[in-house]
């Protein structure tokens, strides 16, 4: 019974692994979090800005590499399961929860809320046209890169900010970026 008792069940070991995994996500989420803000503090870009092209992209890697393997495998339902679960999840629990728990979050220029907004609508209904169409295709795709790098360009012009302490350091600035490259590694 001494050596049986130290092995674990696969299930058991299983979820060992995902409350780990969930520890590691959420310290890794604070640190991406904090290392951004100084960011955006340091650039001098602002913290919209910062928000949609780093963190927004970090965030998207788990469902991009997700979907990339389901679509390989052949398992394509997976792949359009992610890419709209993730989008619901964002927009129903992340953003209610943030809502309700912090309402002043939100308050923005009405520029900022206009741009998001025209942007949302479109990114959300080009693959829906195309999901009903059912020819989500190259030029699909490389219309939807395309509104992305536009909106990249647009949250720069738009969000850019010289604030006070901007012109921070190299070592500072260097600490930052590795703090945040690093949690991003480990999301």
């Amino acid at each position: 019974m001494g050596d049986q008792s130290m092995i674990l069940e696969p299930e058991v070991l299983q979820i060992f692994i995902l409350l780990g995994s969930l520890v590691v996500l959420v310290k890794s989420s604070d640190i991406v979090s904090d290392s951004g803000a100084n960011l955006s503090r340091i650039t001098g870009l602002g913290e919209m800005a910062v928000g949609f092209l780093l963190l927004s992209i970090v965030t998207s890697l788990p469902e991009l590499a997700v979907s990339m393997f389901a679509v390989n495998s052949g398992d394509v339902g997976i792949s359009i399961g992610t890419l709209f679960g993730s989008n619901i999840a964002n927009l129903g629990i992340v953003l209610g929860l943030t809502a309700i728990l912090t309402p002043r979050a939100f308050v923005a220029s009405q520029r900022s809320h206009r741009g998001i907004s025209l942007m949302m609508l479109a990114s959300s209904i080009v693959p829906l046209v195309a999901l009903i169409l059912t020819n989500l295709g190259h030029f699909v795709g490389v219309l939807l890169i395309l509104m992305f790098v536009g909106f990249c360009i647009q949250s720069i012009r738009g969000n850019v900010t010289i604030k006070e302490g901007a012109n921070r350091g190299e070592l500072h600035r260097a600490k930052e970026v590795a703090l945040f490259l690093g949690g991003i590694a480990a999301v």
